[in-house]
């Protein structure tokens, strides 16, 4: 196995250990305490146990014997597939066309917010997470959306 095979378990096997103890810790601090931040700790708490979980998953599954050489190819693969000069360049300019969009997003619900705001005194704090996660995924798919149509014109 490749050196680069054996830091890259490694390193999810460290941070798969510290999601563990960061998710633990949220969980921990969730159930002796009574607050506000209770639903939140316990979002923190499935997220790191969750997260930290998968990447201890993958180290083993990817780190047994019959499988360490696969996991170096699919590492060579990954680099190569990164350090591609076309592809390098079409996701900086998707990553463009992405933020511009974005720009377009943010302006429309300024305009919206304000109109709201005239109509509706209080936004609550649910819908504006809501809307917050909502753009972000937008960013993300339409960033991919971007980079697979740029990515046809030239296969």
């Amino acid at each position: 196995m490749s050196e680069k095979g054996r830091k890259a378990l490694k390193n999810n096997l460290l941070v798969g250990i510290l999601y563990e103890i960061a998710g633990l810790a949220c969980l921990m601090a969730a159930l002796c305490t009574e607050t506000k931040l209770d639903g939140f700790l316990f979002g923190m708490a499935g997220a790191g146990i969750g997260g930290g979980a998968a990447m201890l998953i993958k180290r083993f599954y990817w780190g047994a014997p019959g499988r360490i050489q696969r996991y170096s190819q699919m590492l060579d693969q990954e680099d190569i597939e990164l350090r591609d000069e076309l592809k390098r360049k079409l996701r900086d300019q998707s990553g463009r066309a992405a933020y511009l969009a974005g720009i377009g997003v943010t302006c429309v619900t300024m305009v919206v917010l304000s109109a709201m705001s005239a109509w509706v005194k209080t936004l609550s704090v649910q819908a504006v997470i809501l809307y917050l996660a909502a753009f972000l995924i937008f960013q993300f798919g339409i960033g991919l959306w971007f980079f697979r149509k740029m990515l046809e014109k030239y296969e």
